[in-house]
Formats: structure tokens, sequence, C-alpha cells
């Protein structure tokens, strides 16, 4: 099984996706393509979502913000962005 990559809420997008940010490579994008959440829901409510049904419906979206998803299964560890941060600064 490959290594988790470790992302983060970044908001959500033009079609109502949550979408996420990798925290090492800041030009990769994931969304989840089933669930979708209005402009205004609280990044806490988002992460509550996902520590309740995991995240098996995140999938690769491509290298910025609003583009469309690839579709592509990835192993993912959603992290908050103060855990994002920590993790940068090493």
């Amino acid at each position: 099984m490959s290594e988790k990559v470790k992302i983060y809420f970044a908001g959500v997008d033009d079609w109502n996706r949550p979408t996420f940010r990798e925290v090492l490579n800041k030009s990769r994008y994931y969304c989840d393509i089933y669930k979708l959440f209005d402009y205004n829901t609280p990044e806490d409510k988002i992460m509550d979502w996902y520590s309740f049904v995991g995240v098996a419906g995140i999938v690769f979206k491509g290298s910025c913000f609003d583009s469309e998803p690839y579709g592509e299964r990835v192993n993912v560890e959603l992290v908050t962005r103060e855990e994002a941060v920590k993790i940068l600064r090493g």
C-alpha cells in the first residue's frame, strides 16, 4: 500500500465540492466528488464530517483549486491547517 498523502481543507470550490491541498506539494489538489457543502460551511463541520465517514470519497483533482477532478482514488490523510503548518516547519 502506498504512503498516505497528507492534505488539508482549502475551501469549497465553484461546484460546492470540498477541496483539499496537499501539505508537501502545494500544486496538488484533491476533492470529494460525492459530498457537497455550502460555500459558508465552517472548516470544523467539514472536518467533523470526514472524521465520521472517512476519506474514501476524496480523489485527485488537479493542479489548481477550481479544476475538474481526475477521479483517481488516492490514499490520503486529512490534517488540520495547524497540523499542516507544523509539518512544514519540520
